[in-house]
Order: structure tokens, then sequence, then C-alpha cells
């Protein structure tokens, strides 16, 4: 019984948690938001049980609607974004702790105008840039690591992205890329 009041008041804990952070992400003004990117990379590294909610959660912000070359955006959008990436990036390291490398990233058909996702490292679920949009900066995906059983979806994504050196062995779609180019995605 004790322990059922315990995982009651986690429960609590992290909805109310989620909610404000939820709400951060939302909010007009930059730094709000930027804390809020990384209040819930902390979110999901406390609470292993709903991690994939987290990181969903950050996804999705990258999958809304975006546009870098018009003057509509919200100020500091950008950076918000590359923070996503960034703190998405920092817990598929090799070395981190903890690691988020065996989840699910949903990236289906946002835009990209920059971010470094070097070094990274799946070994599990599933990444998924379906119809996304790679568009004005780079995005460098060098060093990856890929194992298996992930998989990494790249169809009807457009743009273009640099890889300085591809993963071995190389998924399935990327087998007819070059190592030393950038891959363009039509």
């Amino acid at each position: 019984m004790e322990e059922d009041q315990q995982k009651l008041a986690e429960n609590q804990d992290f909805t109310s948690r989620f909610g404000a952070v939820t709400q951060q992400l939302g909010h007009e003004v930059a730094a709000v938001r930027l804390a809020g990117v990384v209040a819930l990379a902390q979110l999901a590294d406390e609470f292993e049980i709903n991690r994939q909610m987290c990181i969903d959660g950050l996804c999705a912000y990258i999958r809304m609607p975006y546009d870098p070359k018009a003057s509509s955006i919200k100020e500091g959008e950008k950076e918000v974004r590359l923070s996503i990436i960034s703190e998405i990036v920092k817990r598929l390291q090799k070395d981190a702790s903890p690691s988020w490398s065996e989840f699910n990233f949903d990236f289906s058909g946002a835009t990209f105008d920059g971010g470094n996702f070097s070094g990274a490292q799946f070994s599990g679920g599933e990444v998924n840039f379906y119809e996304a949009q790679f568009s004005g900066g780079v995005v460098n995906f060098s060093e990856i690591i890929i194992e298996q059983p992930t998989t990494i979806d790249l169809h009807s994504a457009v743009g273009k992205i640099e890889v300085v050196m591809l993963p071995n062995p190389l998924p399935p779609n990327l087998t007819q890329l070059s190592q030393k180019s950038p891959i363009v995605l039509a």
C-alpha cells in the first residue's frame, strides 16, 4: 500500500511538472521556451518510465510548422529548435547517462535549418525523418553510430545533410551514398 502511494505521488509529480514544462514550450518569450527545453530533457532523465513521452514532446516541437525564411517566426525560434536537438544529442552520445539511444525519435515532416547530430548513437528504436525538410544551414550527422535493430527513415526527405563519416554497417536506405560528400535528398 505504501508503495502504491509512492507511485501515485511520483505520477502526480511528473504530471504536474510535465504540464508546467509544456506550457513553457508554448510561451511567446524565447528564454522561457529555452528553459522549457532543458526542463523537459531533465524530466525525461528523472522519470525513466515517462522518458519516451518527454522525447515525444521535444520531437513534436521540432515537427511544428516552421519556415526559417518567413518574417513572422517567433523571436529566438531557431535557437529553441537547435537547443532541442542539442539536448537530445547530448543524451545520444556513447557515454551519456542516462542514454536515450534505445528510444524512438519522430522528426517526420520537420523542417531543419541547422543542427548537429554528430556522434549520436542509435541502438534500437526508430528514427523517423520521413518527409523532413533540410533547408538552409547544415545538419551534421558525422560519426553517428547506428546499431541494429535501429531503423532510420529518410523516405521522401528533401534537402541537404552533411555526413562526414557514415556508420558501419550502413543502414539499408543509405547503401548508395558517398562517405565524403553531402547527401542530397530528393
